[in-house]
């Protein structure tokens, strides 16, 4: 069964296991916490417990609980992989906190299946260089450049092409089609 938690900032609830809901709400130092009563979204969309405590010298200490980690390091196994060492939201949406959603991971693993892009293409993996586009990934940090195309349209393929291959169907993929490419193409040489 599924519990919904609400948060303090937001309008979005989170969802958890019934047996991870019993956790929260019976472990004493959770529950010294209030924690299911001080969940908020972090800029990073995920659930996370954060509370300010004034010192006695007058200063303050913060505490920083993310609802994911502590639900992983209960009750998600680890495995002996030391890489493994991050935790991996399997559908993306940070709020679902579900075991069967969470993994232990690394961070290679985790960006390839992120959906954003940070370049003026808009394409993950496609570069411009000088009038051509560049299709780029990298494998254990180090680039294989995949060629140099017409259009960013083409590159983008090509990086998907690549990206299946060497690490199966990610969330990280272009949404381009054989189709897109084609009309880029077509568009490119009628203005050549």
């Amino acid at each position: 069964m599924l519990v919904k938690l609400y948060l303090k900032n937001s309008p979005k609830n989170i969802v958890v296991d019934d047996y991870v809901y019993e956790f929260i709400t019976k472990d004493p130092y959770l529950r010294e916490l209030n924690f299911e009563h001080h969940l908020r979204e972090h800029s990073s969309g995920r659930a996370v417990f954060q509370k300010s405590w004034k010192q006695k010298d007058g200063t303050y200490s913060t505490t920083t609980i993310y609802l994911h980690k502590i639900i992983a390091e209960k009750f998600v196994p680890k495995d002996s992989d030391e890489e493994n060492d991050l935790i991996m939201i399997k559908n993306g949406n940070a709020l679902d906190c579900r075991v069967e959603n969470l993994c232990w991971s690394n961070r290679a693993t985790i960006q390839r299946n992120t959906k954003k892009t940070h370049n003026k293409t808009g394409y993950i993996g496609v570069y411009q260089s000088h009038k051509k586009f560049l299709a780029r990934i990298y494998v254990d940090r180090k680039p294989i450049d995949l060629g140099r195309y017409e259009t960013p349209e083409e590159a983008a393929l090509a990086y998907n092409t690549k990206s299946i291959e060497m690490f199966g169907k990610t969330r990280n993929l272009n949404k381009i089609t054989q189709e897109e490419v084609e009309a880029a193409l077509k568009e490119k040489n009628e203005y050549a």
